[in-house]
């Protein structure tokens, strides 16, 4: 029996030295473990950390340049209704000479029409002239024709009731 509690003592003393390695084996695995997600979150800590300091010096940048921007912005607003006043005013003298341009060209082809329309109508009036003269003259030719021919026509009725009366 003694051998056996010898044996039990043994075995159980090499069981606790095992389990007692184990135990530190898995502790300083856990130790190393824990060393690296406290270094790893101090990392993370400080990006964040950094992070924030940036997000806070960017917000107060954007916040600077708003300010900035809003400060210029009445002058910005002064010289964009200037320049609007401006382009109006050419704008409108533009349309103003457009239409000062089509006025005149307007007057100037009413004239150069009238000018043609009166020497149309003398043309015509003188083309008329000449159509009445003409017609008189033919009229005067065919009345003399006429009367010519009547005369002759009468003397030789003349001649023929002559010669009939001779004949008789």
């Amino acid at each position: 029996m003694k051998e056996t509690a010898q044996d039990s003592a043994e075995r159980a003393h090499f069981l606790s030295r095992y389990i007692d390695e184990e135990v530190l084996k898995i502790g300083q695995k856990v130790t190393k473990q824990t060393e690296s997600i406290k270094a790893l979150t101090a990392k993370l800590t400080e990006q964040f950390k950094k992070h924030l300091i940036n997000h806070e010096n960017m917000k107060k940048d954007v916040y600077k340049r708003f300010e900035i921007i809003e400060g210029h912005l009445p002058v910005y607003r002064s010289e964009l209704y200037t320049l609007l006043e401006k382009n109006e005013a050419r704008a409108l003298s533009k349309i103003k000479e457009i239409k000062d341009a089509v006025e005149q060209t307007m007057l100037t082809n009413f004239q150069v029409l009238d000018e043609r329309v009166d020497k149309f109508s003398e043309l015509v009036d003188s083309n008329l002239e000449t159509l009445r003269k003409a017609i008189g003259d033919n009229r005067d030719v065919y009345v003399s024709v006429i009367n010519k021919s009547n005369l002759e026509q009468e003397d030789r009725m003349n001649g023929f009731v002559e010669d009939l009366e001779v004949v008789t």
